[in-house]
């Protein structure tokens, strides 16, 4: 079981890389959980000879966990939609990746408003699962 994230996170990362020009700005909702963090740690890693932005998305408590992670900026969910906080000044899209770690319509629309045109949105939750709209603990 503990080796299953690493296999989702290469995924991922295989998803992306091939495409990452240079500066990026990436989102990841969902960074403190277990594939989250790991994700951004390898970001930072495979991607360190690249100006990436790294922007973990969790709760307020897990904020320096992130950052330690290698998350250049923590966006706290619990305060409020993630897209007013990540916005652009003039309101525009301006991400050019986002990975949903969480799923759910929320999350889904978070990135939608977020995301620059011919941005990608990549998910590890299927397209009708949407785990992130309902608590199970």
């Amino acid at each position: 079981a503990a080796v299953m994230p690493l296999f989702v996170i290469h995924g991922l990362l295989e998803v992306v890389q091939p495409k990452v020009k240079g500066k990026e700005k990436v989102v990841v909702i969902g960074a403190s959980g277990g594939i989250g963090s790991m994700l951004v740690k390898m970001l930072r890693k495979v991607f360190a000879d690249h100006e990436m932005h790294i922007i973990g998305v969790c709760s307020g408590r897990n904020e320096k966990f992130v950052l330690g992670l290698g998350a250049d900026q923590v966006v706290d969910y619990t305060k409020g939609p993630i897209e007013k906080a990540l916005a652009g000044e003039d309101g525009t899209q301006v991400y050019d990746v986002v990975f949903d770690i969480v799923g759910g319509m929320e999350s889904y629309n978070s990135a939608k408003a977020i995301l620059r045109k011919n941005g990608r949105f990549i998910t590890c939750v299927g397209p009708e699962a949407w785990i992130g709209d309902t608590m199970f603990s």
